[in-house]
């Protein structure tokens, strides 16, 4: 774990060009976020999934690359729709197979941003 922070601390340390090239998150919570779910959905036993039925999703060869563009799409759309509801949202996305994890972490939207972000990482 710390070879990997080690690696994230590189690539979003002060000059942050190559992040920017790449479309890459820019901090280092991100990653971490997304670490924590992949590893929730992954080794955690304990956690309770809700599952839903992606209604009218095609079922076809190209199905893999379809389900990474619908986990990108719905990351988004939940990220609008939470902003549209004076929340700051943290969302995080994961794609397998025919499955997609998401994982959410919301607070109530303040005048003092780096408050709310404070908030929502803790």
């Amino acid at each position: 774990i710390e070879l990997v922070l080690a690696k994230i601390r590189q690539l979003v340390g002060e000059d942050q060009t190559h992040v920017r090239e790449l479309g890459l998150p820019s901090k280092v919570w991100h990653y971490l976020a997304y670490t924590d779910l992949v590893v929730a959905r992954v080794k955690n036993t304990t956690r309770q999934w809700a599952v839903y039925l992606l209604k009218d999703f095609p079922h076809s060869a190209e199905t893999a690359s379809l389900i990474d563009e619908e986990g990108w799409e719905l990351r988004t759309k939940l990220k609008t729709a939470l902003k549209e509801a004076e929340l700051v949202a943290e969302v995080q996305t994961d794609v397998e197979e025919d499955r997609i994890w998401v994982s959410i972490t919301t607070t109530k939207k303040t005048k003092g941003r780096a408050r709310d972000m404070e908030k929502l990482y803790k």
